[in-house]
C-alpha cells in the first residue's frame, strides 16, 4: 500500500493506492455514473471507505477524533 500527500479542494488528503478486485472498480465506475457518491470512481471509493469508518465509530469499534472522515 502507497501513500503520499496532497492538498485537494475538501482539504489536505493523503493518497492512498488500493488493489482491489476488477469487479470492484467495475461496481465503482457504475456508481459513479449515478452521481451518488461523486462523479467519478476514486471519489466514490473514498466516500465509500468514510462511509465505512463513520459506521465503524458508530459502532464502537474505533474512536475518531474531530475532523476525520467528513464525506
Amino acid at each position: 500500500m502507497e501513500t503520499d500527500e496532497r492538498e485537494e479542494d475538501d482539504g489536505p488528503s493523503v493518497r492512498l493506492q488500493l488493489f482491489v478486485d476488477p469487479l470492484t472498480v467495475k461496481y465503482l465506475k457504475e456508481l459513479a455514473e449515478t452521481g451518488a457518491y461523486g462523479s467519478q470512481h476514486t471519489k466514490v471509493a473514498k466516500a465509500l471507505i468514510e462511509e465505512g469508518l463513520r459506521r465503524a465509530s458508530r459502532d464502537g469499534l474505533i474512536h475518531m477524533r474531530k475532523g476525520g472522515p467528513s464525506g
